[in-house]
């Protein structure tokens, strides 16, 4: 294909075909330079557009990427419901939030069939700290499909927000009954019963079981390193909880988690460390929820104690 396209520059279809193979050998750069030229050269159908929006967004390059996904209708495009997760996300990585409402509103109105679309929409204002009106939109989303896993999860977790406990608890166990090998379900009913100091054995069990599901997620690692620390377990928790660190260096719980075994294993120094940075990190918070809030108060309890020390 390089031979060709040295002869043959405007041939859009070597351009595309060059820029799947870069694609596939995950040189972006390479792929977008030939996506750009095959659509100059007027391979411009939907398909293509939306390949070449993704991969500048793949570069953090979301101004492009928004102009080419709104070359696309969405209401009238075979790409539709791929489209409109994507533009919601590079609108929002510039600062769009009104713009976000606005397409996340027009799409679940044109597909209220897509889960997908339902999902993004929870999420959204689940990320904007508005756990009330995600609620909403979950539970909308679940009277279209009350056994969608997804929404079932979000609806524990935004419940669980605010301060809704003992709900989530109950809607997990639910989705459990039915998955019971849902990593992320599993996670969230192992903790939040560590976090009561209730059933402390089958919790660990549980975290045990979402880690063997899925060993990569730093919120299930912190989950079992949390676990075994509550059992007396402090240096398997000390490695899980290094891990977890590593994998989300701003997340204060994992930041909390890891001062409250250095403070167990004598390390004050290590523990004032990740105290403070725990504390700031919360503090950055801007709408905290329900469960923010309880959070932020014990972390910044323990920093303060810690500091005299």
């Amino acid at each position: 294909y390089l031979k060709v396209i040295h002869y043959q520059d405007d041939n859009r279809f070597v351009h595309l075909r060059l820029g799947f193979l870069y694609y596939d050998l995950k040189n972006i750069a390479k792929a977008t330079e030939h996506f750009q030229k095959a659509y100059d050269q007027g391979a411009n159908n939907h398909q293509i557009i939306y390949y070449l929006g993704l991969l500048y967004g793949m570069q953090e390059d979301y101004k492009k990427a928004v102009e080419l996904f709104e070359e696309i209708p969405i209401d009238n495009s075979p790409i539709a419901t791929e489209l409109i997760p994507s533009l919601a996300s590079a609108y929002y990585q510039l600062g769009k939030e009104g713009k976000v409402k606005a397409l996340l509103k027009k799409a679940v109105e044109l597909y209220p069939n897509e889960e997908k679309i339902w999902e993004v929409r929870g999420s959204f204002y689940a990320n904007q700290k508005d756990y009330e009106k995600g609620l909403e939109v979950i539970e909308e989303g679940l009277q279209y499909f009350p056994h969608n896993s997804n929404l079932q999860l979000h609806e524990s977790i935004l419940l669980d927000k605010l301060g809704r406990t003992d709900e989530a608890l109950e809607k997990i166990q639910n989705l459990l009954k039915r998955e019971p090998n849902n990593a992320s379900a599993l996670n969230f009913w192992g903790y939040t019963y560590l976090e009561r100091g209730e059933q402390i054995n089958q919790a660990t069990e549980a975290l045990e079981k979402a880690y063997q599901l899925d060993p990569e997620s730093a919120y299930i690692i912190d989950s079992l390193g949390w676990a075994y620390f509550k059992q007396g377990k402090t240096q398997e928790a000390l490695k899980l909880m290094l891990k977890a660190n590593q994998d989300a260096p701003e997340e204060p719980i994992i930041q909390e988690h890891l001062a409250e075994i250095y403070l167990a294993l004598g390390q004050l120094e290590n523990a004032k460390e990740y105290f403070k940075k725990a504390y700031t990190n919360i503090k950055k918070i801007k709408k905290p929820s329900y469960r923010d809030k309880v959070d932020q108060a014990r972390i910044k309890q323990r920093y303060l104690e810690t500091k005299k020390l």
